[in-house]
């Protein structure tokens, strides 16, 4: 499923993934702050190409992104899922 519903107190959103892969926890890098567009955009670009599955979705460095970290059966790897928020009205 390309889609994740995502709620805050304040707004309803669907989430549409972007990228998702498997990566071990020493290699985990999630910026929060970006000193220019260009390196936001780099990062984006990056998590698309890590990606296992090609979703065609498209992002912008203007998208609000939500990014979910968990483990897999183990505890040898990450399991990192980006998405970019669409607000619900």
């Amino acid at each position: 499923h390309k889609y994740i519903n995502f709620n805050t107190k304040d707004q309803k959103y669907l989430a549409e993934i972007f990228s998702v892969y498997k990566t071990t926890p020493s290699n985990v890098i999630l910026p929060n702050e970006f000193n220019s567009i260009i390196e936001l955009q780099d990062t984006i670009d990056s998590w698309k190409k890590s990606s296992i599955y090609d979703f065609q979705t498209d992002v912008t460095t203007s998208d609000k992104l939500l990014t979910l970290y968990t483990c897999d059966n183990n505890t040898t790897y990450r399991i990192l899922v980006h998405a970019k928020l669409i607000p619900i009205n």
